[in-house]
């Protein structure tokens, strides 16, 4: 909390200079606009005590740990009807949409909780929506014919391949121009996380006449507060 030489100060915080914010970088055209689809259901889960909850995202009668439970179940439960498979079917849709209507390369990146988790959900998608392994890029390789984590990075950003999957790799200073959409299946929940993620697509295309992006978010209330 001590002032910071040659940076104005008032009450301990500094005090800009100048303001840049997010609706003056849209007005510019140096960001796009990001579109929020909220992802909601029901879940069913196993307390430690034994006692077994089914629970929506509607119900705001639900403690933290319930919420927690919750929110968990959601982005791991990677299987036929789940909320995952909704949010990564929708996503997949809108981006072939994008991709038929004149944006060719589009892309999507999966945010995932751990590399275990990246598998299943890689695996799932490849099963039920792309006939073919996504490109993954994780710090444990849990498939043989995954490339290195940096390599997965690079190799996606020149090609056209539609999906990346990722935990912890694609944040703060990684520019894919190209992604346009984003299924959050991670349980961070901190601001800064959370800017850093959606950050992946908010940066403009001028190649693109209807430029945005697309966040798939599960309906959890900490996550359609930020």
């Amino acid at each position: 909390r001590d002032p910071i030489v040659f940076v104005p100060s008032v009450g301990g915080s500094a005090k800009a200079h100048f303001r840049y914010d997010y609706g003056q970088a849209i007005a510019d055209g140096a960001c796009r606009p990001v579109q929020f689809v909220h992802a909601r259901g029901t879940t069913t889960f196993q307390l430690p005590d034994g006692a077994i909850h089914s629970v929506s995202f509607d119900d705001d009668h639900v403690n933290a740990r319930g919420s927690r439970s919750r929110l968990r179940t959601a982005l791991e439960y990677v299987a036929p009807g789940s909320i995952a498979h909704a949010m990564l079917r929708d996503a997949n849709d809108y981006l072939l949409h994008l991709r038929r209507s004149g944006d060719a390369d589009a892309g999507g990146l999966v945010v995932c909780v751990d590399c275990d988790h990246a598998d299943r959900v890689a695996a799932f998608l490849r099963a039920e929506i792309l006939k073919q392994r996504p490109t993954v890029a994780c710090s444990r390789l849990n498939d043989p014919g995954d490339p290195a984590p940096a390599q997965a990075i690079g190799s996606f950003r020149k090609s056209r391949a539609p999906w990346l999957v990722a935990v912890n790799m694609v944040s703060e200073g990684v520019d894919i121009r190209r992604l346009r959409c984003v299924v959050y299946l991670t349980n961070r929940l901190t601001l800064l996380s959370f800017r850093q993620i959606v950050g992946r697509v908010v940066r403009s295309d001028t190649g693109n006449a209807d430029d945005h992006g697309r966040v798939y978010i599960p309906a959890d209330p900490t996550l359609l507060e930020m």
